[in-house]
């Protein structure tokens, strides 16, 4: 038997810590976030409008050192440690963005955000949270909201780190060209300041953005799986686990599926480097472990 290389080794030692699980809505499409994406994407998206501002007729600006984009800007909780989010939402559309942006609907900011690829999906959502003193919020149809209970609570630029699955959103999305791309989500980040006085009002700011995610779940592991190249038996042995898992997924049953998702990643941990290139095998395993863990909200 092959010796795992620590990072597999180290991945099958947390796979069956994430297998206490709770319902999962089949046919949804399901997406996790962390404190660390939260920070992350601000200044990812940031750097990408930047990048792209030449072909955006105008609408992207630096305001006082923060990007500014049809008048609405996003300040870097990373740059600005005294900033934190306490609001997250996720959004069917550019448009639902436009509408929730100003009194009357910002076009200029829709139109910039279907430009940059904002993906549109079916309403409603769900959203789970396990972060500590976070819950979901009722919103508007269109809407996944995840707020904080205040300031002390929120994310902010140390969150860097936070890599632990805080927020899972599930979503129907209409298919994509390519199954194992990222999904181009628009997501709205509500950050603060601290007040200055007790009973002076937050200073709130609302970001606007589009962020890559991939999908944490089964069919991501499915779709990966099929566009990797593995020899017999091994590959009809890989896939007939995760239909397996699928069957029980449909009888609301997601911890027989954890633990399904958990077998596949003890066997591809285990074929041999001439079967399945490392970095092939750290893509399956680290999909299996998102969609584990997807599976235990």
């Amino acid at each position: 038997m092959p010796v795992l290389r620590p990072r597999y080794a180290l991945l099958l030692a947390v796979l069956p810590m994430v297998l206490r699980v709770g319902p999962v809505t089949a046919g949804e499409r399901t997406f996790l976030f962390t404190g660390a994406d939260v920070v992350q994407m601000i200044d990812e998206f940031n750097a990408d409008a930047l990048a792209h501002s030449a072909s955006l007729d105008g609408a992207v600006k630096l305001r006082q050192g923060a990007v500014a984009i049809a008048g609405k800007t996003c300040p870097s909780l990373a740059l600005h440690i005294e900033r934190r989010a306490t609001r997250l939402r996720v959004l069917d559309g550019p448009e639902r963005a436009a509408v929730l942006a100003a009194r009357r609907p910002n076009a200029k900011l829709g139109a910039v955000l279907a430009e940059m690829g904002g993906a549109t999906w079916s309403p409603p959502g769900s959203g789970r949270t396990r972060r500590s003193s976070w819950s979901t919020q009722s919103m508007p149809i269109g809407t996944t909201a995840f707020a904080s209970d205040g300031f002390a609570t929120g994310i902010g630029g140390l969150a860097a780190n936070d890599v632990d699955g805080s927020f899972a959103v599930g979503l129907e999305l209409a298919a994509q060209a390519d199954p194992t791309a990222a999904s181009e989500l628009v997501l709205a980040v509500t950050t603060e300041l601290p007040r200055r006085t007790l009973k002076s009002k937050p200073k709130r700011n609302e970001c606007y953005l589009v962020a890559p995610a991939h999908a944490s779940d089964i069919q991501a592991l499915e779709d990966l799986l099929a566009s990797t190249s593995i020899p017999e038996p091994s590959a009809t042995s890989l896939a007939t686990l995760l239909v397996r898992a699928e069957s029980w997924l449909d009888k609301n049953r997601p911890d027989r599926a954890a633990l399904l998702v958990h077998r596949f990643s003890v066997r591809v941990a285990k074929l041999s480097a001439s079967d399945l290139p490392a970095d092939a095998a750290e893509a399956l395993l680290t999909t299996a472990l998102k969609a584990a863990e997807a599976l235990s909200f």
